[in-house]
């Protein structure tokens, strides 16, 4: 009986130990920021060696120059050899995000030739509540007021002729 269980455990372990060597693909986001303006680190372990690109995909801007001579384009574009891997496994870009809304959903991507390697993540901001527009009555004083000067600098040049 413990021959049984002696062969689909030696299957296994004879599986599972190269799979596990080989290591899989991992990428960690990070955001610092409060309100649009964010730094995204995407940091990754494991890679295929060599230059991937990476994207932000989520709605907004990135920063492809540098923190001096900032070049922004669309997050619909990847950053080209942003991680070149192992000599570098991270790359920190500058996000202002198109929507104040609390919590902004995006995916990491990594591409390296045709593949693609992609983490979700999420991004918690507090922005300040937009600036309330007049209301109603304050608009209707606002005139008011307005009519009352006009007239007054009409009658005022009308009595001067």
């Amino acid at each position: 009986m413990s021959r049984l269980l002696c062969v689909p455990l030696m299957a296994f372990l004879m599986i599972a130990l190269p799979m596990q060597a080989m290591g899989q693909e991992i990428i960690a986001v990070e955001a610092e920021g409060s309100c649009r303006d964010f730094d995204v680190t995407v940091t990754a372990a494991n890679l295929t060696e060599g230059c991937w690109d990476v994207k932000l995909d989520i709605p907004g801007q990135i920063n492809t120059g540098s923190e001096s001579n900032e070049d922004w384009s669309s997050t619909f574009y990847y950053k080209d050899k942003a991680i070149c891997y192992p000599e570098t496994d991270e790359v920190t870009l500058q996000l202002k995000l198109d929507s104040r809304d609390t919590t902004v959903m995006g995916t990491a991507k990594l591409r390296f030739d045709s593949r693609i390697i992609e983490k979700d993540f999420s991004i918690q901001q507090s922005c300040p509540p937009p600036a309330e527009p007049l209301s109603g009555e304050w608009s209707i004083i606002v005139s008011i007021v307005v009519i009352l000067i006009f007239g007054w600098l009409i009658t005022w040049w009308w009595k001067g002729k």
